[in-house]
Protein backbone atom coordinates (compact mmCIF):
# COMPACT_ATOMS: atom_id res chain seq x y z
CA UNK A 1 0.00 0.00 0.00
CA UNK A 2 2.88 2.53 1.11
CA UNK A 3 4.51 1.54 -2.66
CA UNK A 4 1.31 2.36 -4.24
CA UNK A 5 0.86 5.93 -2.85
CA UNK A 6 4.67 6.86 -3.12
CA UNK A 7 4.09 5.71 -6.71
CA UNK A 8 0.66 7.85 -7.21
CA UNK A 9 2.67 11.00 -5.89
CA UNK A 10 5.77 10.83 -7.84
CA UNK A 11 3.20 10.45 -11.10
CA UNK A 12 1.00 13.65 -9.89
CA UNK A 13 4.12 15.36 -8.98
CA UNK A 14 5.01 14.69 -12.61
CA UNK A 15 1.95 15.75 -14.10
CA UNK A 16 1.66 19.22 -12.18
CA UNK A 17 5.41 20.09 -13.11
CA UNK A 18 5.83 19.13 -16.84
CA UNK A 19 2.37 20.80 -17.29
CA UNK A 20 2.52 24.41 -19.17
CA UNK A 21 -1.07 25.75 -17.79
CA UNK A 22 -0.96 29.34 -16.90
CA UNK A 23 -3.78 31.04 -14.75
CA UNK A 24 -5.12 34.58 -14.87
CA UNK A 25 -7.60 36.15 -13.22
CA UNK A 26 -10.05 38.88 -14.69
CA UNK A 27 -13.36 40.52 -15.71
CA UNK A 28 -15.85 39.49 -18.50
CA UNK A 29 -18.24 42.52 -19.71
CA UNK A 30 -20.69 43.88 -22.32
CA UNK A 31 -18.56 46.28 -24.58
CA UNK A 32 -21.45 48.57 -24.27
CA UNK A 33 -22.51 48.86 -20.66
CA UNK A 34 -20.52 50.21 -17.64
CA UNK A 35 -20.31 47.54 -15.04
CA UNK A 36 -19.08 44.64 -15.45
CA UNK A 37 -20.69 41.16 -15.63
CA UNK A 38 -18.33 38.73 -13.78
CA UNK A 39 -15.17 38.02 -12.18
CA UNK A 40 -13.28 35.05 -14.13
CA UNK A 41 -10.46 32.96 -13.49
CA UNK A 42 -8.97 31.48 -16.88
CA UNK A 43 -6.86 28.51 -16.79
CA UNK A 44 -4.84 28.31 -20.26
CA UNK A 45 -2.33 26.18 -22.36
CA UNK A 46 -1.45 26.00 -26.07
CA UNK A 47 -4.83 23.61 -26.74
CA UNK A 48 -7.44 24.46 -23.79
CA UNK A 49 -9.04 27.17 -22.32
CA UNK A 50 -11.17 26.90 -19.23
CA UNK A 51 -13.47 30.09 -17.94
CA UNK A 52 -14.38 29.62 -13.93
CA UNK A 53 -16.77 31.80 -13.12
CA UNK A 54 -19.01 32.68 -10.05
CA UNK A 55 -22.32 33.07 -9.18
CA UNK A 56 -23.88 35.36 -11.03
CA UNK A 57 -23.98 38.66 -9.27
CA UNK A 58 -23.27 42.57 -10.74
CA UNK A 59 -22.93 43.75 -6.81
CA UNK A 60 -19.74 41.11 -5.91
CA UNK A 61 -17.83 42.49 -9.25
CA UNK A 62 -14.96 43.83 -8.19
CA UNK A 63 -14.02 46.35 -10.98
CA UNK A 64 -17.97 47.57 -9.76
CA UNK A 65 -17.08 47.64 -6.37
CA UNK A 66 -13.62 49.42 -6.69
CA UNK A 67 -15.08 51.99 -9.76
CA UNK A 68 -18.58 53.01 -8.42
CA UNK A 69 -19.56 54.88 -5.49
CA UNK A 70 -22.20 52.34 -2.91
CA UNK A 71 -24.97 54.72 -4.32
CA UNK A 72 -24.38 54.22 -8.42
CA UNK A 73 -23.86 50.42 -7.86
CA UNK A 74 -27.58 49.44 -7.57
CA UNK A 75 -28.32 51.36 -10.73
CA UNK A 76 -25.57 50.26 -12.80
CA UNK A 77 -26.17 46.69 -11.98
CA UNK A 78 -29.84 47.32 -12.53
CA UNK A 79 -29.19 48.71 -15.98
CA UNK A 80 -26.70 45.32 -17.12
CA UNK A 81 -29.21 43.15 -15.53
CA UNK A 82 -32.11 44.48 -17.94
CA UNK A 83 -29.28 44.73 -20.91
CA UNK A 84 -28.87 40.96 -20.12
CA UNK A 85 -32.79 40.01 -20.13
CA UNK A 86 -33.64 42.24 -23.19
CA UNK A 87 -30.69 40.27 -25.12
CA UNK A 88 -31.93 37.12 -23.59
CA UNK A 89 -28.75 36.09 -22.36
CA UNK A 90 -28.33 33.25 -19.70
CA UNK A 91 -26.31 33.66 -17.06
CA UNK A 92 -24.75 31.20 -14.32
CA UNK A 93 -26.74 30.81 -11.20
CA UNK A 94 -23.96 29.01 -9.43
CA UNK A 95 -20.17 28.84 -9.76
CA UNK A 96 -19.92 27.43 -13.44
CA UNK A 97 -17.03 26.32 -15.79
CA UNK A 98 -16.67 26.77 -19.70
CA UNK A 99 -14.05 24.52 -21.11
CA UNK A 100 -12.48 24.82 -25.05
CA UNK A 101 -10.44 23.28 -26.67
CA UNK A 102 -7.82 25.11 -28.78
CA UNK A 103 -6.74 23.86 -32.40
CA UNK A 104 -4.95 26.52 -34.45
CA UNK A 105 -7.07 29.66 -34.73
CA UNK A 106 -10.33 27.13 -34.33
CA UNK A 107 -12.23 27.86 -30.61
CA UNK A 108 -14.51 24.57 -29.70
CA UNK A 109 -16.81 24.75 -26.45
CA UNK A 110 -16.41 21.44 -24.86
CA UNK A 111 -20.10 22.12 -22.86
CA UNK A 112 -21.84 23.44 -25.55
CA UNK A 113 -24.88 21.43 -24.04
CA UNK A 114 -24.74 23.81 -20.64
CA UNK A 115 -22.66 26.56 -21.34
CA UNK A 116 -22.29 29.31 -18.11
CA UNK A 117 -23.17 32.22 -20.59
CA UNK A 118 -26.11 33.20 -23.26
CA UNK A 119 -22.76 33.82 -25.24
CA UNK A 120 -20.09 31.34 -24.14
CA UNK A 121 -20.71 29.30 -27.69
CA UNK A 122 -19.29 33.14 -29.66
CA UNK A 123 -16.03 32.53 -28.27
CA UNK A 124 -13.64 33.46 -31.35
CA UNK A 125 -10.87 35.66 -30.49
CA UNK A 126 -8.49 35.15 -27.61
CA UNK A 127 -5.41 37.90 -27.69
CA UNK A 128 -2.15 37.40 -26.50
CA UNK A 129 0.58 39.25 -25.19
CA UNK A 130 4.72 39.04 -26.19
CA UNK A 131 5.43 36.70 -23.98
CA UNK A 132 2.28 34.27 -24.90
CA UNK A 133 -0.08 35.47 -21.94
CA UNK A 134 -4.03 36.00 -22.86
CA UNK A 135 -4.48 39.44 -21.89
CA UNK A 136 -8.06 39.22 -23.61
CA UNK A 137 -10.60 36.68 -24.62
CA UNK A 138 -13.55 37.98 -27.29
CA UNK A 139 -17.47 37.21 -27.48
CA UNK A 140 -18.91 38.08 -30.73
CA UNK A 141 -22.61 37.75 -30.78
CA UNK A 142 -25.36 39.31 -32.82
CA UNK A 143 -26.23 41.34 -29.62
CA UNK A 144 -23.12 42.58 -29.57
CA UNK A 145 -19.25 42.37 -28.36
CA UNK A 146 -18.15 40.87 -25.21
CA UNK A 147 -15.02 40.71 -23.64
CA UNK A 148 -12.69 39.45 -21.00
CA UNK A 149 -9.46 41.55 -19.86
CA UNK A 150 -6.78 39.49 -17.82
Amino acid sequence: MRKNNLLFSLVLIFIISCSNAKEAEGYIYASDTEAFMSNAKIIYDNNSLTIRYPKYNCMNVKYNTENFSPKELPIVCKELNELLQDRNISFPKKECVDKYTLKGDKIFLINSKYPCYGFSKDLNQIIKSKNNNIQQIQFQTKFGLFQGEF
